[in-house]
C-alpha cells in the first residue's frame, strides 16, 4: 500500500516542531536544524507538500543523541513526528512493530509500584514522612479552588 500524506497531521506536527525548536533559543545545535527544516516547514504549513518524501534533512543526528537532553519540550519527539508525516506516517509494518513493543512493556511492566515505596508515618494531621526522612503535606483535593 502506498504511503499518503495527511495534510492535517503533517500541519500540526510541523507547527509543533517550529514550536520545540523556539523553545530552545540559546541552543546552537537546535537552532542549525530549526534553519535547515525552515523551508521545508514553511511548506507543510502552507499545505504544499502533497507526497511523501523519503529523505527528510539532518536525521541522521538524532541517531547519536545529540537531541536527548532536549526533554522539556521534547525535541526528539517532535522531529520524528514531524518526519513520520513527512513519510506519509507509519507503514502497516511500522504500526505492527510498534504494537508489538507496547504490548511487550505492558508485559514487562511492574504490577504494584506501590509495593515497593518507603515506609511512611503520620507526623501530623496532614504531613507525613518517609523512612528516608523526606516529608510531605497532603492535600485534599476537594477542599482546594481551582487557580
Amino acid at each position: 500500500m502506498t504511503q499518503a500524506i495527511d495534510l492535517v497531521k503533517l500541519k500540526a506536527a510541523a507547527k509543533h516542531l517550529e514550536w520545540v525548536c523556539k523553545q530552545y533559543p540559546g541552543i546552537v545545535v537546535v537552532r542549525d536544524l530549526y534553519e535547515a527544516l525552515l523551508p521545508l516547514i514553511e511548506d507543510d504549513k502552507a499545505e504544499r507538500v502533497r507526497t511523501p518524501v523519503e529523505k527528510i534533512p539532518c536525521g541522521y543526528f538524532f541517531g547519536d543523541g545529540l537531541y536527548e537532553s532536549y526533554k522539556s519540550p521534547n525535541f526528539d519527539e517532535a522531529y520524528v513526528t514531524f518526519s513520520t508525516e513527512m513519510k506519509g506516517g507509519l507503514s502497516e509494518e511500522e504500526k505492527e512493530l510498534l504494537s508489538d513493543t507496547e504490548s511487550l512493556q505492558k508485559e514487562q511492566a511492574p504490577r504494584h509500584v506501590l509495593e515497593e515505596a518507603p515506609a511512611q508515618k503520620q507526623v501530623k494531621e496532614n504531613v507525613i514522612q518517609l523512612s528516608d526522612g523526606l516529608m510531605f503535606e497532603v492535600r485534599n483535593s476537594k477542599s482546594q479552588t481551582p487557580h
